[in-house]
């Protein structure tokens, strides 16, 4: 987890921890499971506030979430190392084309 465990010390009174969390929703596929779960992103802003710092705003510690209205699929599948050996005779043989094209 991003923030399990985390500790923060303030050198002073007069700091502000903020953490923005991004919470994605993810469906993970595959031929075995269907898996409803969430990603999430952290981060962190440390800030010194106060008059002679420059930076209005309170001490503390400020988590502010965002969920995503968009959701991640991840689907898995097991392709056929036939398809593997098409796709590379493929690539090997557009880079042949390409020297051949360019040396005449």
């Amino acid at each position: 987890y991003a923030l399990d465990g985390e500790h923060k010390i303030a050198p002073t009174e007069d700091y502000s921890f903020e953490y923005y969390v991004q919470i994605v929703p993810t469906k993970y596929i595959n031929e075995e499971m269907n898996v409803q779960t969430y990603q999430y992103t952290v981060q962190e802003q440390v800030k010194a506030v106060g008059t002679g710092t420059g930076n209005h705003g309170n001490a503390g510690i400020v988590i502010k979430y965002n969920f995503s209205p968009i959701s991640a699929i991840v689907q898995v599948k097991e392709r056929n190392w036939i398809i593997f050996v098409t796709r590379l005779l493929g690539v090997v043989g557009g880079i042949i084309s390409i020297v051949w094209a360019t040396k005449t």
